[in-house]
């Protein structure tokens, strides 16, 4: 760090130590966010993960953490709400031994076979339900069903059996995206997408806090800078207009680019096909969902408009790499206006939230061993 940014050891530690007192950063955040070489602007504006944590405790309490944070719980509430999502074929889940619900729950080989056989899938993305960043997706781009498990062909020409993939996680299997042009161009091994943070004011106007364009690379399924390498940009709010596109290949090893390396495709300064619809989508998606007031939308970009693939209620904010947008300052209002709302509100009113246990893990473990 001393030989990146060209500063004494002393003058870092002392700008390290003072970003910790007034806004809580972590020494991580300020060695993987490079604070030794950023202006003051980016200081003043940066979301720290310890601030964002308070204000999301509010805006998205922690009661409703099931609706972003397991899979098959957000397609049943997203659809119900009238939110776009991809169709799900199937929800896998080893505990759910003898039940089948409405036709899509599975809790062995036969029963995910017979429902996958049912509704004809060809081609699917298997994902875990508790999964993150990417981790464990699978994208099967032909399916040949036998007598007793069903032979898989895998993005990258792997072939794989269900017989296989089905482990003690829960997972679901659903339909592949079909992502407009303009995003298919960017990368056609990825469902290429774009990260909106929006929030929800208790008058029920919808505001953004962040639009962050993720895009994979050649040859690999998932967009997600967590699978390394990835390329990403930010969103102009008003026009739709890309800019700031960076190749993300780790922490401080960032490289500024205009056009896609893989593909070629420029990225710079090209506008986002119907930009205007896609954010009244999202305005409507925010506003039908009103539990969760900060939604970090992963919204891919379909011929019938935006489709959401996930959300986030606890969302990174890795998007500052890119993102002129002042983050801190939008959620820090919304978080201010709900404050507001929940001190007029009547004290004597009961919620019920699960109570933490008042005996320390060691007693507790003593009293769980005993016969």
């Amino acid at each position: 760090m001393q030989k990146d940014s060209k500063k004494s050891f002393f003058l870092l530690l002392d700008d390290y130590l003072k970003l910790k007192k007034r806004k809580g950063i972590r020494f991580d955040e300020f060695f993987q966010y490079e604070f030794d070489k950023k202006d003051e602007n980016f200081k003043k504006a940066y979301l720290g993960e310890n601030e964002k944590r308070a204000y999301l405790d509010l805006l998205n309490p922690k009661k409703y953490y099931v609706v972003a944070r397991n899979k098959y719980f957000s397609h049943l509430f997203l659809e119900n709400v009238g939110i776009k999502t991809p169709c799900l074929y199937c929800y896998y889940d080893p505990e759910y031994v003898g039940i089948q619900g409405d036709g899509k729950i599975a809790y062995d080989l036969n029963t995910t076979l017979e429902i996958l056989r049912k509704n004809n899938v060809q081609e699917c993305v298997i994902k875990p339900v508790e999964g993150t960043h990417g981790v464990g997706v699978c994208l099967i781009r032909s399916m040949e069903y036998l007598a007793d498990d069903c032979v898989m062909r895998r993005y990258d020409g792997d072939v794989v059996k269900l017989s296989e993939v089905l482990s003690t996680e829960a997972m679901i299997f659903e339909e592949i995206v079909k992502q407009t042009r303009q995003f298919g161009d960017f990368n056609p091994s990825s469902v290429n997408t774009v990260r909106i943070v929006s929030t929800l004011y208790p008058d029920g106007e919808v505001r953004f806090a962040s639009f962050w364009l993720r895009i994979g690379r050649s040859g690999r399924c998932v967009d997600n800078a967590g699978d390394g390498g990835n390329i990403n940009a930010s969103i102009d709010l008003n026009d739709g207009t890309i800019y700031n596109s960076i190749q993300f290949n780790g922490w401080r090893n960032i490289k500024n680019i205009d056009s896609h390396p893989d593909t070629g495709v420029q990225l710079a300064g090209i506008k986002v096909d119907h930009w205007n619809r896609i954010k009244n989508e999202i305005v409507k998606f925010q506003q039908s969902m009103p539990i969760l007031k900060a939604i970090g939308w992963d919204v891919a970009i379909t011929d019938m408009g935006p489709v959401i693939l996930e959300i986030n209620d606890f969302w990174d904010v890795t998007d500052q790499l890119v993102c002129i947008m002042n983050k801190r300052d939008e959620i820090r209002k919304c978080y201010l206006a709900w404050k507001s709302v929940e001190a007029k509100r009547e004290k004597k009113l009961y919620r019920f939230e699960r109570q933490n246990n008042e005996l320390s893990d060691s007693v507790l473990n003593k009293i769980i061993r005993h016969e």
